[in-house]
């Protein structure tokens, strides 16, 4: 039985729960519930499922009197819809709290290890420091970060990463960092790399109060072609992989960095005004 709590997409408990009442009899075909909910086109809701056309918010409480959700679960649905249609990072953010608000879902996203990764930017960090360090002591470690955090931070972050399979105790009990494959193509976890990606920023512009020696923070503006695009990130790719390689033939690690890289655009182009 498809449960609504299982779900942060709303196409993927759409497309679910309708093949679920399609198993049932003729009376929830498509052609059926496409008529009860009043719909003149045929390939709606395949087109909302596909996601070609988005779904409103006065159709969602139809769906939800159709297939019987309760109040509760009606309310869990919209917010669904709200959080896939938010188009700014504090949008998402904001619906995206009120779906963790669900202590069903908590338990959900536990098993996901790339939300896990994503969605505390302490994570990754964390995880390269208890390689480090191979220490227990969760107060001390939640000091060495910048910002710091607490003693239960660490804890639970622990507990998230073990649990994600992102690290492991070995035999004779140290921290081994494990390979995941993440996958983030989905729209909760491409929000997700999003907003971790904003917090970094965020962590950036902080490090400009760090001093000089220990810090690069710099820039330049640039004019060019819309043949030069590509190129230009194939070079940030290669340079990505060479400092990373750098890291990795340094030896002994004693810190842990951030290293980021942007490239976005300051002016709008011909085709995007002309548009307009």
């Amino acid at each position: 039985m498809v449960n609504i709590h299982e779900y942060l997409d709303y196409r993927r408990f759409l497309a679910d729960i309708l093949a679920e009442k399609r198993a049932i009899g003729a009376a929830y075909s498509m052609r059926a519930i496409q008529k009860r909910l009043g719909l003149t086109s045929n390939g709606y809701l395949s087109n909302i499922i596909a996601g070609r056309s988005k779904l409103s918010l006065e159709l969602s409480s139809k769906i939800g009197d159709l297939f019987g959700l309760s109040e509760s679960e009606k309310k869990y649905f919209k917010t669904m819809v709200l959080f896939s249609h938010a188009t700014t990072v504090d949008e998402k953010n904001h619906f995206f709290e009120q779906l963790l608000s669900y202590r069903r879902v908590k338990a959900k996203l536990l098993q996901s290890a790339s939300l896990n990764l994503f969605s505390k930017w302490y994570y990754t960090p964390l995880r390269e420091l208890l390689v480090m360090e191979q220490s227990n002591d969760y107060a001390v470690l939640g000091k060495r970060l910048m910002p710091p955090i607490s003693a239960d931070e660490v804890s639970q972050a622990v507990a998230a990463l073990v649990k994600g399979g992102f690290i492991k105790k070995t035999e004779d009990d140290k921290w081994e960092r494990c390979e995941t494959s993440l996958t983030t193509g989905d729209d909760v976890h491409s929000f997700l790399v999003v907003r971790f990606q904003k917090d970094m920023l965020d962590l950036a512009a902080l490090a400009l109060t760090t001093p000089l020696e220990k810090r690069d923070i710099s820039g330049v503006t640039l004019a060019l072609s819309e043949e030069c695009l590509p190129l230009l990130k194939e070079e940030i790719r290669r340079f990505r992989h060479r400092i990373s390689q750098i890291a990795v033939d340094s030896g002994s690690a004693d810190r842990i960095y951030r290293c980021s890289v942007q490239l976005f655009p300051l002016v709008k182009g011909n085709e995007d005004v002309s548009s307009n």
